[in-house]
């Protein structure tokens, strides 16, 4: 059992290697003569093993395929204390895993990425979560360089070659492996304080100061954790670094978080508000972090929800208590509807999953099921307890479990205890079953009094499975609102119950308050009703409203004509976070139209969504907010693609020109859109502007929008050079997906993403690593015919991707589901846009 690691990384640039040694502090447990410990892709010059004043040389025996080393002693270690040391060689790689080389204009950094199971890679440890530990680490590096590490740095001492450089930091608190940070490279930071905590915001390349807006959200972050959590920040300091090359969009590293450049550093006068709420979000889940995953750690990767899931649920919370003008309920919606989603297929799995042996199980956890589901079933927790008794719980097992490890029965019971409610008895449903509850209610009025009639089952999108049923049950918080505006909520165990209304009403809202993890399920003209009366809805039950009612389409439960008409009925006056869901749904099935209805199909998008566009005007105008802002963005969206509406196409195309030249000039909530509508049509002059003006750019954000305009391109020619592009250096390995989603998001161009995919898969598997399967896997979820999804299975069959096979059963069971619902509903479509109004000319 380790107890202590003392660490020395002497990082070369130059030559992309590092060299260390390692000092591991150990508690032999019973008498043994050999050691395993968890190595991959290093070499281990030399090893040995001291107990009792005596040093056992140590034989090493490595095993890449197990990614451990052994170390073997002549006589065998007595059960106590002991010291192992090591010394071990390896490759700054260029996966952005382990510890890995980047570069930063003309200069090369080296950085950290250790989640899951890749500190293994940087130094031979004892590579689990409960096997916590402290930690003293030194890094060697060149003179012009910083080094930045989990503690503070204590001492910077010449190093012991000529050029470098030696920083030793403070010792950590306890913690996991996958925690430790390195950093090396020409960082600049900017720093602050909070709570007494010392902060710095760093960066490469002289962009420090754009971490300014990071800066004032981390100090409100800070506070509000300090008194939520009621434990003060844990840690001696907290760095957050903007690297240019990183695999994941964030790492919670103890003490020095770790961000793609574009989620940390903002721009104020040329990021949107979408922007700023997406890093603001993620800044805030990074931070939760330090207490949620850093402080208390789940006991093995299988509850690696009791990490993401919780964080993702804090981080909203602390947002809405910075900045309560922001639609932060609406995200949180949104999250679910995410969330439900992905679960509802056959293949999904619980949020603890049975399966986290290898590291590619492990892998595969680190997906929509451990965040986003995770994090509404904590909101539906929340809101049957109540905030303060949640709270109470939450103040509790982080108390009880400080520097160590739990298991999700540990936060269960302590939220049971806080609230004297049968809390176990839920999460235990949502927790260990797959799949989210279809809750179906009808309501009765009989002598004026009111009933609820309330049936659980398990939902699948696939028609079939929803009709055959399944034994899933769960203890549902569920809470129902009538006409009246009264909720009430109940917990729904059965699989029917009968359940009081307060008083009769035209309709009862199943989901009151838009917290509950279930798809609610109506009547037909109980739809419409709650539709027509969608004013007396917050924002966030009209969104769990809509999206609930087209995940019923999807089980043939509701026709997609009832869907459509419930749009109209919801109309356009709404917040831009419930439109974008409504509309989502329809330009999903835009597909379905038939190229001879096609006009048809964009008259009544235009007839629709026009009048919103007149009133809120093309260009912003003084006082708008953030959300007539986004607002705007989404009509001018629809209109120029689903609408196919020629002016304003044309007004986009010329606001893109606009921003190739200047991109200050033009309002960032319009940017996305702008560029897409110039790269859908564009021509070779257009895509070598674009091309220039990205080679240009230093912005993250600049080169973020343009790299994924190149990729929107229809043009079978102009297309091809982006996806070659993505092969080349000229494209950082963590945009390479970046480009091939939204390229084959294209309809017409799917088919040649496909083509280039398949032609060129072991060059992009070898460019990103292993840790991308389950991306490249995703990429078919975007199929929604026979012939592609065949030919995927196809791929995949000669082409498995060991850890990746759930993934791959989900996406082939979503394309299923898609060409079931063309199947079913496009005839149907197609006569009810037939039977619309004209527009007047």
């Amino acid at each position: 059992m380790p107890s202590h690691y003392e660490l020395t990384f002497r990082p070369a640039l130059d030559t992309a290697t590092f060299s260390g040694e390692a000092r591991i502090q150990v508690r032999v447990t019973r008498p043994m003569a050999a050691v395993v410990l968890h190595a991959h892709e290093l070499t281990i010059p030399t090893a040995a093993i001291i107990q009792g004043g005596t040093t056992h040389a140590a034989v090493v025996t490595l095993d890449a395929e197990k990614q451990q080393a052994t170390l073997r002693i002549p006589e065998p270690l007595a059960a106590g204390d002991a010291q192992i040391t090591l010394s071990f060689t390896g490759t700054l790689n260029d996966q952005l895993s382990g510890f890995y080389l980047g570069t930063s204009g003309q200069r090369r950094y080296a950085a950290t990425q250790l989640e899951a199971t890749d500190a293994r890679r940087a130094f031979p440890c004892f590579d689990e979560p409960a096997l916590k530990a402290t930690f003293a680490i030194s890094m060697v590096v060149d003179s012009r360089d910083r080094a930045i590490s989990n503690g503070r740095a204590v001492s910077d001492t010449p190093g012991s070659s000529p050029g470098t450089h030696t920083v030793t930091f403070a010792t950590t608190k306890r913690m996991s492996t996958y925690l430790v940070a390195l950093l090396a490279g020409d960082f600049a930071c900017i720093e602050d304080a909070a709570a007494g905590v010392p902060l710095r915001v760093c960066a490469l390349g002289g962009q420090q100061e754009k971490g300014r807006f990071a800066m004032e959200a981390t100090k409100a972050f800070l506070t509000f954790f300090n008194e939520y959590y009621g434990i003060p920040y844990p840690f001696e300091k907290l760095d957050q670094i903007a690297i240019p090359d990183f695999g994941a969009g964030a790492m919670e590293n103890t003490g020095a978080i770790v961000y793609r450049e574009q989620y940390l550093l903002v721009d104020e006068q040329r990021s949107s508000p979408a922007d700023r709420q997406q890093i603001a979000n993620i800044i805030a889940h990074e931070i939760a972090h330090q207490w949620f995953g850093n402080l208390v750690t789940m006991a093995w990767w299988n509850d690696i929800w009791l990490n993401e899931g919780f964080a993702t649920w804090a981080a909203s919370r602390a947002v809405a208590a910075w900045k309560p003008e922001w639609p932060v309920d609406q995200g949180n919606a949104l999250e679910a509807v995410n969330a439900v989603a992905t679960d509802s297929v056959a293949s999904t799995r619980p949020i603890r999953s049975p399966m986290a042996e290898t590291p590619a199980q492990i892998f595969q956890l680190f997906d929509g099921i451990g965040y986003v589901k995770a994090a509404s079933v904590l909101r539906m927790v929340e809101a049957y307890v109540g905030p303060e008794a949640f709270r109470r719980g939450v103040r509790a097992h982080l108390a009880g479990h400080q520097y160590g490890n739990a298991t999700a029965e540990d936060l269960w019971k302590a939220l049971k205890d806080a609230s004297g409610k049968p809390v176990d008895a839920v999460m235990a449903g949502f927790v260990d079953q797959p799949g989210p509850p279809l809750v179906t209610l009808q309501d009765r009025c009989i002598d004026g009094r009111g009933t609820l009639i309330a049936t659980q089952q398990r939902f699948f999108t696939s028609p079939d499975r929803l009709k055959a049923g399944s034994p899933e049950r769960w203890a549902i918080p569920l809470c129902f609102k009538s006409a009246t505006g009264t909720a009430t909520c109940e917990l729904l165990t059965e699989a029917t119950q009968t359940l009081p209304l307060p008083t009769c009403s035209t309709w009862t809202l199943g989901n009151a308050g838009a917290n509950g993890y279930y798809i609610a399920a109506y009547p037909a003209d109980t739809v419409l009703r709650i539709a027509r009366a969608s004013a007396a809805l917050t924002p966030p039950e009209r969104l769990r409203f809509a999206a609930d009612q087209f995940a019923l389409v999807e089980a043939a439960q509701l026709g997609l004509p009832s869907y459509m008409s419930l749009v109209e009925a919801l109309g356009h006056d709404q917040p831009y976070r419930v439109l974008e869901v409504v509309w989502r749904y329809v330009s999903y099935v835009e597909e379905f139209v038939p190229e001879r209805q096609q006009k048809t199909y964009a008259a009544w998008v235009h007839g629709v969504l026009h009048g919103a566009l007149r009133g809120i005007g093309y260009d912003a105008k003084p006082g708008d907010s953030e959300d007539a802002r986004e607002h705007r963005a989404f009509l001018l969206d629809f209109l120029a693609f689903g609408g196919d509406d020629a002016p304003t196409r044309k007004y986009l195309i010329g606001l893109a020109d606009k921003y190739l030249s200047d991109p200050s000039s033009v309002d960032p909530s319009l940017s996305a859109v702008a560029i897409r509508a110039a790269a859908q049509r564009g021509d070779a002059a257009v895509y070598d502007r674009m091309l220039a003006a990205l080679e240009g750019a230093r912005a993250p954000d600049v080169r973020h929008r343009l790299e994924v305009g190149l990729a929107q391109f229809e043009s079978p020619e102009l297309l091809t050079r982006t996806l070659r592009r993505s092969l080349t250096p000229a494209v950082r390995t963590q945009d390479v997906l970046g480009i091939l989603f939204p390229a084959i998001a294209q309809r017409t161009n799917r088919p040649l993403v496909w083509t280039f995919i398949k032609s060129h898969f072991d060059e992009l598997r070898a460019r990103l690593g292993s840790p991308a399967d389950t991306a490249l896997v995703n990429l078919v979820n975007f199929f929604c015919d026979a012939e592609l999804r065949d030919d995927a299975r196809a791929f995949f069959a000669s082409h498995p991707l060991a850890g990746a096979e759930a993934t791959l059963a989900q996406a082939l069971e979503r394309v299923d589901a898609c060409i079931g619902l063309r199947t079913r509903e496009e005839s149907g479509l197609v006569q009810w846009l037939q039977s619309r109004p004209r527009p007047a000319q």
